[in-house]
């Protein structure tokens, strides 16, 4: 029998998975969509993914990938780009594509488009949430008012919706009335590492938006001038964003303790776990971080004011922490208590290798669509 044609709706998804030199482009789900294709890939499924334009020209095989670009970025009116050759670029990809399974991963106005196109051709389709606000109605992270309203019809007519904690699983059946499936992140780490006390570093690392409150780690390093901080990432085009920058920028030359390397490329900030004692994450919301992922598979504590839901022989897998105060203590006594941040290093590391491994989530992918009964023509 034949193995399933599965498609990954994945306009960013190019520059990560072609290592493409320059691109800024490093998004948590491009990340995840990143390590299933290549998994889906190495098992002997079909896999293709549709692209926005990056040079790549209309059609490119990567590393047995088929790449299909939907349509150029920079072509047509506004406003009447939104039809074409935005939407009808995607409908024409997803023909090309012939797949037998079409996922989404993020909320997007193109998951309306998907399910249409599923219903019409008798194909199925998956959408993978990133960030909580996917499933609360109204405060999806998608701009355009219309644009929320296709996502949502979509996300009201997929049959097989994954999500990344329990806190997702709620708002999915209690804003939707469905059933969704938890399938956890994952992350494939490099194998080079360094013993835990060799490390030194105090880690911050993602996107320099509102919500990821990085001037909580500024107060933090003035106030423990003992521990040395690293901040890595770039701004979004928003302007807290690029205020936020000239503050790094300004506070690193003050601050013997503190270092701000700005975007680095995914290889390098990866690298940067390498010398991390701890990883501090200050946002107010997140559905399941990879940095967390990329911390644990490293035996690296995570300190952090969400909590995601992992659990480990009825311990938190991570430090939540109530407040700034919190976290301030919880670094005090990591950093100083050997055998505390033993305990909890542990911890990190055998929860990932029981939940978070690629060959873990591609089983759980492949059950659903076994179940759901799809078969390849």
């Amino acid at each position: 029998m034949s193995l399933l044609r599965i498609c990954f709706v994945a306009p960013n998804l190019y520059p990560v998975f072609a290592r493409l030199a320059g691109s800024t482009l490093v998004g948590g789900a491009e990340v995840q969509q990143n390590f299933l294709v290549r998994e889906l890939t190495r098992r002997g499924y079909s896999v293709s993914v549709l692209s926005s334009d990056f040079g790549q020209g209309a059609e490119c095989e990567v590393e047995g990938v088929r790449f299909i670009r939907m349509f150029e970025n920079s072509a047509g009116l506004p406003v009447i780009r939104a039809f074409h050759p935005r939407m009808s670029g995607l409908w024409r990809a997803l023909k090309l594509a012939d797949a037998d399974v079409y996922y989404n991963r993020c909320a997007t106005m193109s998951l309306a488009l998907v399910v249409r196109f599923c219903q019409k051709f008798g194909r199925t389709n998956i959408f993978a949430g990133a960030s909580d606000l996917d499933f609360v109605p109204g405060q999806e992270l998608i701009q355009a008012v219309w644009y929320r309203a296709m996502f949502r019809y979509g996300l009201r007519r997929t049959p097989h919706v994954v999500v990344q904690n329990p806190t997702q699983l709620a708002l999915f059946e209690k804003n939707y009335g469905g059933i969704a499936r938890l399938i956890p992140s994952v992350f494939v780490p490099p194998s080079q590492a360094l013993a835990a006390g060799e490390r030194r570093e105090i880690l911050w690392c993602g996107v320099l938006r509102p919500g990821k409150r990085v001037e909580i780690l500024l107060e933090l390093a003035r106030r423990l001038p003992q521990y040395f901080f690293r901040v890595v990432g770039g701004a979004d085009s928003s302007e807290y964003s690029k205020k936020v920058v000239e503050v790094l920028v300004g506070a690193s030359s003050r601050l013997p303790n503190l270092s701000y390397d700005g975007f680095l490329p995914y290889e390098l900030a990866d690298g940067k776990f390498l010398q991390a004692k701890l990883f501090l994450n200050t946002s107010d919301r997140e559905g399941f971080p990879n940095t967390f992922l990329q911390a644990w598979a490293r035996g690296v504590p995570t300190l952090s004011f969400v909590d995601v839901g992992a659990r480990m022989e009825g311990h938190d897998v991570g430090v939540v922490c109530t407040d700034e105060a919190a976290m301030e203590a919880a670094i005090l006594r990591l950093m100083e208590e050997p055998e505390a941040y033993a305990a909890v290093a542990e911890r990190a590391r055998n929860y990932f290798l029981v939940n978070h491994t690629v060959e873990s989530c591609v089983d759980k992918y492949e059950s659903i669509w076994q179940r759901s009964g799809v078969a390849a023509d």
